[in-house]
């Protein structure tokens, strides 16, 4: 079993490292049985330590407010990020001053009733946060239900945030909201929820930002669907997440969606009025699941290659706890998964999605990848050989640095009854060489990467298995 916040002894910058060393000291950490909600016997790590901690001033607990998504905005000498707050009865977001991770301090709050919060998005001039409200499968509140809004929401006073119009979204609202610049215009891209399997609600939407001197709007355009349906596999095919980057061999901006069972989809959105499918991916092998909660590039070409990843959201799997994919993206019209990889030991998911990956985050410059794993923690891999993804590093802790969580924490319902679980990991992406993560019932943490740096990312991977 590794112990509280080992380390790998160095090795020299860039060389190819001992993984069966590195893993030896790792072992197999994720015990299956034990108290799913006691922080003291989550309490391990190794190469990968907790630097900052803060709830945020969030009342958490079980009848509080717990933690989803968040986005940087630097500009002006600010360093902010916005976080989204999800509830019971009450969500919204809070403003928070990351200047100094040591002393995240929140500078501004926006709450609504409801629930089903995940998602707060800056404008790129950082006047306006877009904020998501999805309800829950399989509710089916109908279409044009404002309940299900995306809100816009004035932030140009930091400290007072206010409300200047709400955008509908049928069926059962937006789960995931990107936003990209093209030709000086602000074009908004949110994904539709599900309804069953390939209904009417399921598409990602694009939309346009109009921002005026009496405030901003989004205004509908047109939108993306998957056509292919596989009603008759008995899966569910939806678009969960989006993530839209410049393609950085062809130049085009590709949105790289994941439609669940649906796979792994990228999408030519260069002319954002008139999105055009370039191909998908559904390749279950080697696992029992498909589900790809998420799916994105690393930023930077290596050479003339380019790869990424996604990750899946598994409920339940006897077999396995899932697998995050590697994909050779250079030709997005025509790319393969490459790889896989999985927690080590024999590791399940009884239910609750406990032991499930959920987000996968590239580091911006360096073959590392962050993953953030539920119940299980976070995880980073060494992806120099994007074919064979190795662990070099985990954390399952939560609360402060040198010290454990020691209070209630809030889980998310009905998804996590009957009483929830910590760890319990939302999101984790790197952010200026560290690793920010919103852990859904504690709060928002900063973790450093202590192991060693791997390999150039320049080794060949292995052939695609066929498709």
């Amino acid at each position: 079993m590794a112990k509280d916040e080992e380390t790998t002894e160095a090795q020299s910058a860039g060389e190819q490292l001992d993984h069966d060393a590195i893993q030896d000291e790792i072992g197999e950490p994720i015990e299956m049985f034990h108290d799913h909600t006691d922080p003291a016997v989550h309490n391990q790590s190794h190469n990968l330590e907790i630097v900052a901690y803060s709830d945020l001033g969030v009342d958490v607990g079980e009848d509080g407010n717990g933690f989803a998504d968040f986005q940087f905005h630097e500009e002006d000498g600010e360093e902010l990020a916005v976080v989204a707050v999800d509830g019971d009865d009450e969500g919204g977001f809070n403003i928070v001053d990351v200047s100094d991770p040591q002393t995240m301090e929140t500078i501004g709050t926006y709450r609504i009733a409801g629930s089903g919060i995940q998602e707060a998005v800056w404008s790129p001039s950082g006047d306006y946060v877009l904020m998501n409200v999805q309800t829950i499968p399989p509710a089916d509140e109908g279409a044009g239900d404002c309940q299900v809004c995306i809100h816009v929401v004035d932030v140009s006073d930091r400290s007072n945030p206010e409300l200047v119009s709400r955008f509908p979204v049928d069926l059962l609202g937006t789960h995931n909201i990107e936003l990209e610049t093209v030709d000086g215009e602000t074009w908004v891209f949110y994904t539709g929820q599900p309804f069953g399997s390939d209904p009417a609600g399921n598409y990602v939407g694009i939309a346009r930002l109009v921002e005026t001197p009496a405030g901003a709007h989004l205004a509908k355009v047109t939108e993306y669907r998957h056509t292919d349906t596989y009603q008759q596999q008995n899966v569910s095919s939806f678009p969960h997440d989006t993530f839209i980057e410049e393609h950085p061999v062809t130049g085009d901006l590709t949105m790289y969606a994941s439609w669940w069972d649906g796979g792994a989809i990228t999408v030519d959105v260069s002319d954002p009025a008139a999105p055009v499918e370039q191909d998908k991916v559904r390749q279950w092998a080697p696992s029992e699941e498909l589900s790809i909660h998420q799916f994105r590039p690393e930023p930077n070409a290596r050479g003339q290659q380019v790869f990424g990843y996604s990750a899946p959201e598994i409920g339940q799997l006897d077999n396995g706890s899932g697998v995050v994919r590697s994909y050779d993206l250079t030709d997005p019209a025509n790319f393969e998964q490459v790889g896989s990889w999985q927690l080590p030991g024999n590791v399940t998911i009884p239910g609750q999605y406990l032991m499930s990956p959920h987000v996968v985050s590239p580091h911006p410059d360096q073959p590392l990848a962050a993953v953030g794993h539920y119940h299980a923690g976070v995880w980073v891999l060494d992806t120099s050989d994007p074919a064979n993804p190795e662990h070099v590093a985990f954390n399952e802790r939560t609360g402060g640095p040198g010290e454990l969580f020691d209070g209630d924490y809030w889980w998310k319902k009905p998804n996590f009854d009957p009483e929830g679980y910590i760890p319990n990991i939302f999101r984790a992406t790197w952010h200026e060489d560290q690793i920010w993560v919103t852990e859904r019932g504690s709060g928002l943490y900063v973790y450093d990467y202590t192991g060693p740096t791997p390999g150039d990312g320049e080794a060949d991977p292995a052939p695609a298995a066929a498709r």
